[in-house]
């Protein structure tokens, strides 16, 4: 065929007999080492003592970079595909005094650029949320969580006691005493980095 180089084979009815040997494949597979994650060959582990098992399958380890996966690893490669790509959001703050046109102006850009809107109220009232969930609804890794729930905390507990001291003592009147404050009724001002970290 063409330059000669290749074989030319008459086309006849036993044709596979000829062209088998060059449509087949003798394949030979051993599974790769990211499937072999901390295995040791069973030769080798059986002559080590354990501390030295322990470090042989150490090294055995396979250097993952997501081993969960995508959707375990969303986040990471969410801020790595930015970081790669020089994507910053952009966050426009709007300020003023009442009625100066401030929600308006705000819905008209995010309606405009098709981007959400927020309002410091709404990032105040989930820093409360976050402060009030139950103690075993909080994951233990959430790290932010633990820290508004404490730092909430803390400010409230403070208020509380100086409400007390404001108030003095009761009068005569009052056998029981005043009655008790609850924390979560107190007003209390959110700390800056709490709703900058929300944003």
């Amino acid at each position: 065929m063409g330059t000669g180089a290749m074989m030319k084979y008459e086309q006849s009815e036993s044709s596979w007999d000829s062209w088998d040997q060059f449509l087949t494949i003798n394949l030979k597979m051993k599974t790769s080492d990211a499937f072999k994650d901390g295995e040791v060959d069973p030769e080798l582990a059986g002559n080590m003592e354990e501390d030295e098992l322990e470090k042989a399958q150490e090294e055995c380890k396979f250097p993952w970079h997501a081993e969960e996966g995508v959707l375990g690893n969303i986040r990471k490669l969410n801020e790595e595909f930015n970081t790669f790509r020089g994507l910053n959001p952009v966050k426009i703050f709007v300020t003023g005094p009442p009625a100066s046109g401030k929600t308006f102006y705000s819905d008209k850009v995010a309606n405009y650029y098709n981007i959400p809107r927020i309002h410091v109220k709404q990032m105040v009232d989930e820093v409360f949320r976050l402060a009030d969930l139950d103690e075993d609804k909080i994951d233990e890794e959430d790290e932010f969580g633990t820290k508004v729930r404490e730092k909430i905390g803390e400010l409230r507990t403070e208020e509380v006691e100086k409400q007390e001291a404001a108030r003095g003592e009761p009068p005569e009147e009052m056998e029981d005493g005043w009655p008790d404050i609850d924390p979560k009724s107190v007003s209390i001002r959110v700390p800056d980095k709490f709703l900058y970290k929300l944003l």
